[in-house]
């Protein structure tokens, strides 16, 4: 097994559930912050959910160029990218962009979480493996409303339970550049199929 295939996983899946439920706590703050109307707030998820899809069809055109260490390091220096940008947001336009690449991001973490497990595990575990695996998801749905709705009561602005997330996105950048190595039948597949 390759077990730093497997912790990749298990990171990106807990940084795309923080991603996914924070957005739920932020809804009324955001209403409240920008003087949104409640079809305008709304418009922050669906657009994200549309984004979500989207990026998803994107992921599958791209797992067939590069492998796993590629995309996830692209996956998450976007998101440490996108945490900087919402520290930028100030009008209801930043706020839409934020809501895609938020809404794509979360589809791509929660996409590759699954693929890195699937490649680094052996069939004897991977059932147990990708159970854990989505107990990764019930993590993050714990600990985003949680520790959000703790720091907005402190009295922080909106964008602080987003920033939260940059040392987490720097470890798994730094795991991913150091630990991550996809098993060389993987990268024979990927350049046979790019060619």
């Amino acid at each position: 097994m390759a077990w730093a295939l497997i912790i990749a996983g298990f990171l990106s899946l807990l940084t795309g559930s923080y991603l996914d439920n924070i957005r739920g706590i932020l809804l009324p703050v955001l209403t409240r912050v920008f003087s949104l109307t409640y079809s305008q707030t709304s418009l922050f998820l669906v657009i994200g959910n549309f984004a979500s899809v989207c990026f998803t069809f994107l992921l599958i055109a791209i797992i067939q160029r590069w492998n796993e260490r590629y995309i996830l390091t692209a996956i998450s220096t976007g998101a440490f990218l996108t945490v900087l940008f919402s520290m930028k947001v100030h009008s209801y336009g930043y706020l839409l962009i934020l809501a895609i690449l938020l809404g794509g991001l979360i589809s791509l973490f929660g996409a590759m979480s699954n693929l890195l497990v699937i490649e680094g595990s052996d069939l004897k575990t991977r059932a147990k493996l990708l159970c854990g695996l989505h107990s990764m998801y019930g993590l993050g749905s714990l600990m985003a409303p949680a520790i959000a709705g703790t720091i907005l009561d402190s009295g922080a602005d909106w964008q602080e339970p987003i920033r939260l997330l940059l040392p987490v996105l720097a470890i798994i950048i730094s795991w991913t550049f150091f630990f991550l190595r996809v098993p060389q039948k993987k990268q024979e597949i990927v350049r046979q199929s790019s060619s």
